[in-house]
């Protein structure tokens, strides 16, 4: 699962050799890691591991449950109507540019897939 928040940009998976009690919630950043520890007490007692091989080359592996706690902090803590604008208040550009870049990629596949379903109503495919 992808999540964006204000925090960060993060994958969660299950945790390679745990059970399944145990996820990684894992980042491109570490600075993204190291802010959702600080903003997440539950978080705070767990390192961030470095994989310089891997994709994503930060992680930290925690329980279902504390992740459910972090999951509905961010939520109650969703105070805006335009998540886009809500980053670019922290001042971060280069986010910025890039959550602007990945919101463009899903508006252009939203857009082809709606002209392909209309292509195929009006018999044109």
């Amino acid at each position: 699962m992808w999540l964006m928040t204000r925090t960060g940009i993060f994958s969660i998976t299950n945790a390679p050799g745990k059970s399944a009690h145990w996820v990684q919630i894992r980042s491109r950043w570490r600075k993204d890691l190291s802010n959702l520890r600080d903003m997440h007490p539950a978080l705070r007692s767990h390192k961030i591991i470095t994989t310089p091989e891997a994709d994503y080359r930060y992680r930290m592996v925690v329980t279902r449950t504390e992740l459910h706690s972090v999951i509905r902090t961010e939520v109650e803590e969703v105070t805006y109507t335009n998540f886009k604008a809500a980053v670019a208040v922290a001042g971060d550009e280069a986010r910025n540019n890039l959550l602007h870049r990945i919101w463009g990629v899903i508006a252009d596949a939203a857009s082809r897939e709606e002209h392909k379903e209309w292509a195929k109503r009006e018999g044109v495919i």
